[in-house]
């Protein structure tokens, strides 16, 4: 037998690992962004999430895979963009790199070797359907063409600002091409192909345009674009919003016709909104009277509710597509419309999550394949918005009625941070979850399915870290707080949100105080003495500020320990060990100020 190299047995190593591997989890739970659908093929789907993550899907939504970071990574500004005739090829900026796939997402590569605009993220990419090596790209300053394709690029000058996004007008001749780029100074214009640029804001409210795209059928000569602007007061009346403009961008006009909302005040207390909101836009293929735009709402119910809107008449008129409360009927005559519920709003509540404030696409083949995202979930319609269906979990149980309670189990889009599996020494198959923004979830069958078990606990966002008792079934403490992301630089300034210690005694099922003496704050880090008495457990625990306190009784009463770690200014300590032989491990983590970390951690 001939011996492998160790390159050979590490990729035989690695092969294995993905082979033994597979995400688990109930699916969801973080912000989902720029969900692209592929006008090629409409099973091919992409999603990116605040934390890093990019999403593809091969079956419409079915399963999802989260990409290796070292392909695509941080691509949650700017959608992927598609070839018009290369299937297989895809553009995205990930990273602070723009990269292209030539076989449908799977491996990604740089694109060009130097990039003008550095490291900066991109906000936009385009290209001209016609002419495909025509490129256009956006960022935070401004905008940049190529004309080879992507591999070298230069500054369209007179373009400044943020970009929203580019409209390269199929209905005008490929050498002398209508390019339009919206951005937070204003709209601009190009007659030659992206050379020169003027400015053609005329009509708009507001020059801090949030979001722009357009729709040209050149065979009907027909082409509009649409931007989205802040929503304002305005004498007493509403301004801004969705605008429209049918003369290649020269012009434009409100296109907020009769059916959407154009609150100035908030409806009740659960409104997103005091003056409503329009951050997001699509439009279809060839369709230059049809658009969606998503609000997060003014209120809780229609006609205020967190929605995607639609027209097909310019702007003139306009109709929700959303209606995912249950109760709606009761409440306002009206039916709901999501036919699949994921465990989100089912355990939750639906205005938690409502609304898709998150991202917005319709595919380019199909008008009626549209998709939106939120804090939490992803939605699909595949019938122009009539219905929806989430694409995140699925019932372990096919058959039953979502309702609390139940176990389910992830379609592979996972979106938030797992701090800590703990496996019950009573129970095989029995694992906890704590995770950031959902708290903490349980799996009785080995990671099969999981069910969210924050109930009874007064801080839902994070559970930190939980530990089971060894001798006494069931009884388990765990460290929980409204803070979340520690230690993420952006949230270590100092404690804020509330947080604490709670028991439970049925394996985490059900939570409750367990006892006094901690600060308000989170607790980030438990540990358990095996060796004390039982029923009289010795417990420390991480309170994020002001260090570790220790109990001797189950957790019944907590004093702070009489020696800290960290230093005076900084008691943010966060991570806790303890060794066999009763030594005792803390990390405290640095303290910001602004961009200074005037304490060491």
């Amino acid at each position: 037998m001939v011996p492998l190299r160790p390159a050979a047995l590490l990729c035989l190593l690695a092969a294995a690992a993905r082979a033994a591997f597979a995400p688990t989890g109930p699916g969801g739970g973080g912000a989902l962004f720029v969900p692209a659908v592929s006008p090629h093929d409409g099973n091919l789907m992409f999603v990116a999430c605040d934390m890093g993550g990019v999403y593809r899907s091969a079956d419409g939504g079915t399963s999802w895979s989260l990409l290796d970071k070292r392909q695509l990574r941080d691509a949650h500004r700017c959608p992927v963009l598609f070839h018009p005739q290369y299937a297989a090829w895809i553009y995205a900026d990930g990273g602070g790199i723009l990269k292209m796939s030539r076989d449908a997402g799977r491996t990604w590569t740089a694109l060009c070797a130097q990039q003008p605009w550095g490291g900066e993220p991109l906000t936009a990419l385009a290209l001209d359907e016609g002419e495909p090596r025509l490129m256009f790209a956006g960022c935070s300053f401004g905008a940049y063409r190529s004309v080879d394709g992507g591999k070298t690029w230069g500054p369209c000058a007179g373009v400044t600002g943020r970009v929203a996004g580019f409209f390269v007008d199929p209905t005008t001749p490929v050498a002398h091409r209508i390019v339009v780029a919206g951005t937070s100074t204003g709209i601009f214009r190009s007659d030659d192909s992206g050379s020169r640029w003027r400015d053609s804001s005329a009509g708009l409210p507001s020059r801090a345009v949030r979001a722009f795209c357009g729709s040209g059928n050149a065979r009907a000569g027909r082409v509009a674009m649409y931007a989205l602007t802040p929503g304002q007061a305005v004498n007493g009346g509403y301004a801004g919003g969705c605008y429209r403009s049918a003369d290649h961008g020269t012009t434009w006009q409100s296109a907020m016709g009769a059916g959407i909302d154009t609150a100035i005040a908030k409806a009740d207390a659960w409104g997103a909104d005091g003056i409503a909101q329009y951050p997001f836009l699509a439009v279809p293929h060839e369709m230059p009277d049809t658009a969606f735009v998503a609000t997060p709402g003014t209120g809780y119910w229609p006609p205020h509710h967190g929605t995607v809107y639609r027209t097909d008449d310019g702007g003139a008129t306009w109709r929700p597509l959303v209606l995912g409360d249950p109760r709606s009927h009761e409440a306002v005559g009206l039916e709901a419309n999501i036919t699949a519920r994921g465990w989100l709003p089912v355990e939750a509540v639906w205005g938690l999550w409502n609304g898709s404030h998150g991202g917005l696409a319709v595919s380019a083949a199909d008008p009626g394949h549209l998709v939106f995202t939120n804090d939490g979930e992803l939605y699909q319609s595949h019938d122009g918005g009539a219905t929806w269906a989430q694409a995140y979990t699925r019932p372990a149980d096919p058959a039953a009625i979502p309702a609390p309670g139940q176990a389910w189990a992830t379609t592979g889009l996972d979106v938030t941070s797992v701090w800590r599996a703990v496996f019950d020494p009573h129970a095989p198959g029995h694992v906890l979850l704590c995770e950031t923004d959902i708290g903490l979830v349980r799996s009785e069958d080995g990671g099969a399915s999981w069910r969210w078990s924050a109930a009874g606990s007064p801080w839902r966002n994070t559970c930190y870290d939980a530990v089971f008792d060894p001798e006494v079934p069931g009884l388990a403490w765990g460290g929980w707080s409204d803070q979340h992301d520690l230690p993420h630089w952006s949230q270590i300034e100092g404690p804020r949100g509330g947080g604490g210690v709670l028991v439970s005694r049925d394996a985490g099922v059900t939570w409750s105080l367990s006892g006094s003496g901690l600060p308000d704050a989170a607790v980030t880090a438990l540990v358990l003495d095996r060796h004390s008495p039982k029923g009289h457990r010795s417990l420390w625990a991480a309170s994020f500020g002001s260090g570790v306190f220790h109990s001797t009784d189950g957790g019944t009463s907590w004093k702070p320990c009489a020696a800290q770690p960290g230093y005076p200014g900084n008691r943010h300590a966060y991570g806790l060990a303890l060794h066999s032989d009763g030594t005792l491990f803390c990390t405290v983590t640095g303290r910001r100020e602004a961009d200074r970390f005037p304490v060491a951690g």
